[in-house]
């Protein structure tokens, strides 16, 4: 199984680590193939060091995943925060999709653009 983990952020910070813990948890496991997907920036580093698989993007847009999935030809996409999971929801078709919101952000605790876009996008 191959899964993309892609994020909006090209910084490493909560989520980031969170993501570089999931994929190490995984290292070694035959049946199971695992990418970090974000803009390209000081993030690489980081991922360079744990040794983290890494596909950089110029930017975060729905051509640039779609791409990545042709490419790859991912079983599943996992999307990491609010941004990462409307542009995945875009660009990912049939391709099963994981939406997991790392933070509570105030304008999407109650009925909002935000809130109502992010339940349509899934």
């Amino acid at each position: 199984m191959k899964i993309l983990h892609v994020l909006s952020s090209d910084k490493f910070s909560g989520a980031e680590n969170v993501v570089c813990q999931i994929i190490g948890l995984f290292k070694g496991d035959d049946g199971i193939e695992m990418f970090y997907v974000s803009p390209d920036g000081e993030i690489k580093d980081s991922l360079k060091e744990m040794d983290v698989p890494y596909i950089p993007l110029k930017k975060l847009s729905v051509s640039s995943v779609r791409k990545v999935i042709k490419e790859q030809k991912p079983d599943l996409i996992y999307s990491h925060d609010m941004r990462a999971s409307f542009v995945c929801a875009l660009a990912c078709g049939k391709i099963p999709l994981v939406s997991h919101i790392h933070n509570n952000a105030f304008d999407s605790r109650k009925l909002s653009l935000k809130s109502l876009l992010y339940v349509f996008a899934g």
